[in-house]
């Protein structure tokens, strides 16, 4: 087993009692998002339509892609497997945003697009806007809210080009493709709209040390409330009326 995923399997074995299941969780909000949320297990339709699309992109194959991309000459299938979201990531992101009620999202990174599809599914009202700047994943992505056939999601290269007529943000979403230093402005930019209630995931947090440094420096900043350390994905949330307060979840 690799060294990174033997860490975070001993991440998880480590703070498998710690929490889990609500356990010492005096916060209502708190106990609510790990119980109904985080430890959820319950299906939703949802599911099962987005992993239709799935299958379909894993048996799919893809014009060539910009020349000297190390994915020029893969197959959509291939590139699925490699840059998809896990079923077990994307069904997270979903619950997270039905539980917040999220109608206005921003995503950096686009991976294949599947993520998108688990942030907008819950609501008809939910908008994505997903900034991507390298092409060829921009590609992939646009190809797959194409046939997805929702005018939910819109791919951008830059936070310059969030909605003018957007104003707060309920969920901001970094995916692991996300440099620690595309993350940092990000979330000096994007904080302000998301006071009030808002929500940041953070995902590969393990990935390497720099980006476990950069999820203590997220959890130290003042505006991040309660936040939820779960190993592989970071979970901070914006509320003034809640105490700090840090949890280590199994998941």
């Amino acid at each position: 087993m690799k060294t990174g995923l033997l860490q975070l399997e001993l991440c998880r074995a480590c703070r498998f009692f710690r929490h889990h299941g609500g356990h010492g969780v005096h916060s209502p909000f708190a106990y609510r998002l790990i119980t109904e949320v985080i430890n959820e297990r319950r299906g939703y339709y949802g599911y099962d339509d987005i992993a239709l699309v799935r299958k379909q992109l894993y048996q799919d194959s893809l014009p060539e892609i910009r020349p000297g991309h190390p994915s020029d000459r893969w197959p959509l299938g291939m590139i699925a497997r490699r840059g998809a979201i896990s079923p077990k990531q994307g069904k997270l992101l979903f619950r997270l945003a039905n539980f917040m009620g999220a109608r206005r999202i921003v995503q950096l990174g686009s991976g294949i697009g599947l993520a998108s599809l688990y942030l907008t599914y819950p609501s008809r009202e939910a908008r994505c806007v997903v900034i991507e700047r390298d092409k060829s994943w921009a590609k992939i992505a646009q190809n797959v809210y194409e046939r997805w056939g929702r005018d939910a999601i819109c791919l951008v290269p830059s936070l310059d080009n969030l909605p003018d007529e957007w104003g707060r943000i309920d969920l901001l979403v970094l995916t692991s493709t996300v440099s620690v230093e595309e993350a940092r402005q990000a979330i000096e930019r994007v904080t302000p709209r998301l006071q009030g209630k808002g929500m940041i995931v953070v995902e590969g947090l393990r990935t390497d040390k720099t980006r476990l440094a950069f999820w203590r420096w997220l959890t130290e900043r003042e505006e991040m409330t309660v936040t939820v350390d779960l190993c592989a994905t970071g979970i901070a949330i914006l509320d003034t009326k809640l105490h700090k307060k840090n949890y280590k979840i199994y998941f």
